[in-house]
């Protein structure tokens, strides 16, 4: 109760402040999806449910705003938070009430500067080439890469070999962007704020993706350090990799896409580096004018020293957009695991799971 009183409470606030400030946006998005999986359990139960996770969009209303400093320079800050459709809760287990992003910082002709809890650079490059990302990510509950991307989470580890990476964001995060003529540099630090030591639990990551004409390229790298003691733990010790890269080309009516997300978390003398391989192939056909056909096959491929596995994902989505802030949308995707996938990932040992999406997503 006392959650939600602060959270009406703080967002009351903002929005009386965006009212009273022209420089001040609050905006936001709901998703009014249904989504039907089967196999859930070992019976092949089937289970339908409304959430803010699987759909075209993220649940989601935030607050940004700008200042004029002069000569160019402006001061910038987002604050955004996410919530259940179905439940009306915040849609993280923490409880965090901008779960989303919440950073601060300044821009210039130089670039821009933010600190805070925000995307990773692995994430954001993700972006120019992911088949379900146009005007926004579509179905971040499905599509691999999003969960994959590096952030701040534990991701994998000895006794839970198959968790997400990191989870998009970094928290305690120093992100520069700059971008000239097409070409676009990222770099970023997220401390660790350990005492004792500068690298355990921090990451650094660089990007440079570049955008012109029908063209789209970019290429991520992240390093993560283990938020751990060696001297505690030497058989859990686990630097952390990723490299991410891929590309998209618009031809007339269609958008190509090709991608991928390579992770590599040491294990110490124990048991030996676990690698996961995500890549991707897909497709946009803009029928008309506001409806588009999309669709995409994902590879995940997991090495788990001498044991290996494989989780095969193909999906599809037709939108229809009634304005430009009003969509209609379906979609159906089918799952099959094998190898050490089989129980690790899958649901309750199942080989194979389908699911189907369909709802309406508007934006404010």
């Amino acid at each position: 109760m006392n959650k939600s009183l602060l959270a009406v409470a703080v967002l009351s606030a903002f929005a009386g402040v965006a009212q009273a400030q022209s420089n001040v946006k609050m905006f936001g998005s709901i998703d009014g999806g249904v989504r039907y999986l089967d196999n859930v359990n070992s019976a092949g139960d089937s289970k339908t449910s409304i959430g803010s996770i699987g759909g075209l969009g993220a649940d989601r209303i935030g607050f940004s705003g700008t200042e004029d400093l002069g000569n160019g320079l402006k001061a910038n800050w987002h604050l955004e938070t996410g919530f259940n459709i179905g439940t009306g809760a915040l849609d993280n287990a923490a409880g965090k009430l901008f779960n989303r992003t919440a950073k601060v910082g300044l821009s210039g002709a130089w670039g821009a500067l933010d600190i805070g809890h925000q995307y990773g650079i692995s994430f954001n490059t993700l972006g120019l080439y992911e088949p379900f990302k146009l005007t926004h990510f579509s179905f971040t509950g499905i599509i691999p890469g999003v969960k994959a991307a590096a952030g701040s989470s534990a991701g994998m580890s000895a006794t839970n070999r198959f968790g997400t990476f990191g989870g998009a964001r970094f928290d305690n995060d120093v992100q520069y962007k700059g971008t000239f003529n097409g070409f676009t540099f990222s770099a970023e630090h997220a401390l660790g704020e350990l005492a004792g030591s500068a690298n355990n639990g921090a990451a650094s990551a660089v990007g440079l993706s570049y955008a012109g004409g029908p063209f789209a390229l970019g290429a991520a790298y992240t390093t993560k350090k283990a938020n751990i003691s060696v001297a505690a733990a030497p058989a859990s010790w686990q630097d952390a990799t990723q490299l991410t890269a891929g590309g998209a080309y618009r031809m007339g009516k269609f958008r190509f896409t090709v991608g991928i997300m390579n992770d590599k978390q040491e294990t110490g003398t124990i048991v030996r580096a676990t690698k996961v391989d995500n890549t991707w192939a897909g497709v946009n056909y803009f029928i008309s004018p506001g409806l588009y056909l999309t669709a995409a096959h994902y590879l995940t491929d997991y090495k788990l020293g001498g044991a290996d596995g494989k989780k095969r994902l193909t999906m599809a989505s037709l939108v229809k957009e009634l304005s430009k802030r009003t969509k209609l949308y379906v979609e159906a995707d089918h799952s099959t695991f094998d190898g050490v996938a089989v129980g690790a990932i899958s649901p309750a040992g199942q080989r194979s799971q389908n699911g189907f999406s369909i709802g309406m997503f508007h934006q404010f």
